[in-house]
């Protein structure tokens, strides 16, 4: 083989579809612009994936489901921009043209991974985004040694802790989801440990209880409870946690609350109900709804946030509240359909599944706005996909044994 024909090898390679997913996810962590979106991964994951895309789309043949999200994700779009230009007209404010790009770029990048991914084998892909969440887990902790902040709140490579304690739950949600039995051990370890610990640093109170949230879903749905034993050895887990979640609030001297980082984030947390911004009505934006009811059903645009008098001057801390408030029953219904299509499969526990392991996310969103992140919607997509498809196990690891000794 000559010299050229390697380097046109090697360059093959580097740019295989696996390749510049993991260096997305990886580059994920890395916040080099104030705003939230786009970083250098998304832009990195935009431009490679349009190349991808052009090359392959004489080859793509989407199901029926995909082709139905794809129009979704149209017309939504669509009805956010129509609503967003219209108060542009009115104000002549371009941010409201600003904010309708955050939307169109997470509705580009769900419809590449369709179209790049739809074909893909799902225990590949499950490799591929897996080491890639173990990847941006080493440069989130390398984040927290070499760019250790002043403040209580660490925020590695992010650009506050909020962003830091989301992104470690959408890693877990997207681990929880695809970690079958012969991915390494060691690797799913140092994920979970990294996730932990990260999101304590964070002190997010929102994303911390989001990720207990999620374990506790997550196990609730693998056991099979239809055992004796499993049911006993749940029902003693939910006193014990419930005990222990007791104790951490109200035992001052408790082991836990010997290490500092976890003793802070305990005082948040007790002292959840004398925060400002744990008022749902005016520290998180939900009194806005009020503000906003003759204009309700098709909403106010997305920004000029003076104009309000909750939380003047800042964006809701709510992903409903926001959407609703924003876009009306309208965007918010639109929303809710596209997410469903997304997680919903023919089997009702293949669903439930879905819903049980988004249930961190979901949480989250009551108190935060993170729809806007594009690896939320890399997620979703991800998760409709292997619902399609019979690859990924929705029986737990004793049904399988049980069907396997049957047989």
């Amino acid at each position: 083989m000559t010299q050229i024909e390697q380097q046109k090898t090697l360059f093959q390679r580097l740019f295989q579809i696996e390749n510049i997913f993991l260096v997305y996810i990886a580059l994920k962590p890395i916040y080099i612009f104030r705003s939230g979106l786009p970083q250098i991964s998304d832009m990195f994951f935009l431009v490679c994936f349009s190349l991808l895309c052009f090359k392959l789309q004489k080859e793509s043949n989407l199901s029926l489901k995909e082709k139905r999200i794809i129009v979704l994700f149209v017309v939504t779009i669509f009805y956010q921009a129509f609503i967003q230009f219209v108060y542009f007209f009115l104000t002549s404010k371009s941010e409201f043209i600003f904010k309708v790009l955050f939307y169109l770029f997470n509705a580009i990048s769900s419809i590449f991974f369709f179209l790049v991914f739809h074909k893909a084998p799902r225990e590949k892909m499950r490799d591929i985004v897996l080491n890639g969440c173990f990847l941006s887990c080493i440069v989130i902790i390398a984040g927290l040694i070499f760019n250790r902040g002043s403040s209580l709140r660490q925020t590695s490579f992010f650009n506050n802790p909020n962003q830091l304690g989301y992104y470690c739950l959408l890693v877990l949600t997207a681990t929880l989801y695809l970690s079958p039995s012969n991915f390494s051990k060691i690797k799913l370890l140092i994920i979970h440990s990294s996730i932990i610990y990260a999101s304590v640093l964070s002190y997010s109170k929102g994303a911390v209880i989001g990720i207990i949230l999620a374990y506790f879903s997550y196990f609730s749905f693998r056991l099979n409870l239809k055992r004796p034993l499993y049911f006993i050895i749940y029902v003693a887990f939910i006193i014990a946690s419930s005990y222990a979640v007791y104790d951490f609030i109200n035992n001052d001297d408790g082991i836990a609350t010997r290490n500092e980082a976890v003793n802070n984030l305990r005082r948040r947390i007790v002292n959840l109900r004398d925060e400002n911004d744990s008022d749902l009505y005016n520290g998180r934006g939900y009194g806005r709804v009020y503000e906003v009811m003759p204009h309700i059903l098709w909403g106010v645009a997305e920004g000029d946030y003076d104009r309000f008098r909750i939380m003047s001057g800042l964006e809701i801390h709510s992903t409903f509240i926001s959407l609703l408030v924003s876009y009306g029953v309208i965007g918010l219904t639109l929303y809710i359909v596209l997410v469903m299509k997304l997680i919903c499969a023919d089997r009702f526990s293949v669903t439930f599944k879905n819903c049980c392991i988004l249930s961190g996310v979901l949480f989250y969103a009551l108190s935060h706005n993170g729809v806007r992140n594009t690896f939320l919607w890399i997620i979703l997509s991800l998760i409709c996909l292997c619902s399609e498809d019979s690859d990924l196990p929705s029986k737990s690891p004793d049904e399988t044994s049980d069907v396997k000794t049957s047989s």
